[in-house]
């Protein structure tokens, strides 16, 4: 499977504001409505602010997704990760993230405890668990 990465822009913010709060109030469930409002203007503000720094995941021409990565440092993170509904499970998100983490030592990556499917991905590929939240694991892969 061939996919280019584009970096996005100001068109891209609805779209991507729309996949983080689809996968915040799916994994994160039990917030409260005043938690969720704040969430939503968190997101819109965050996604705006950091635009330019997403991906646009790509296949045929299609936007199937995108991608935040954060190099803090020398510390990269994957910090989101959004493929579209009807293009999971294609190994799209599996094909990207190999080819991300093959340019670094390590890669550190936020999960939402109960998307049992990205864990799994995840540790398939060889991450590892090292911290916990209440509702979120922290995953690192180190080249090996």
């Amino acid at each position: 499977m061939e996919y280019v990465l584009k970096k996005s822009n100001d068109s891209d913010v609805e779209r991507i504001s729309n996949y983080e709060l689809y996968n915040i109030l799916k994994y994160a469930n039990n917030a409260s409505d005043n938690e969720k409002r704040e969430i939503e203007d968190y997101v819109k503000k965050n996604v705006l602010k950091e635009i330019k720094d997403y991906q646009n995941i790509i296949i045929d021409g299609n936007i199937v997704g995108s991608i935040l990565i954060i190099d803090d440092e020398g510390k990269i993170s994957i910090d989101e990760l959004f493929i579209e509904e009807k293009h999971r499970n294609k190994g799209i998100g599996r094909t990207v993230v190999k080819d991300i983490i093959n340019n670094y030592d390590e890669v550190y990556i936020w999960v939402y405890k109960k998307n049992l499917n990205a864990i799994d991905l995840y540790e398939k590929i060889g991450f590892i668990k090292i911290d916990e939240t209440e509702n979120r694991v922290h995953m690192k892969w180190t080249k090996s």
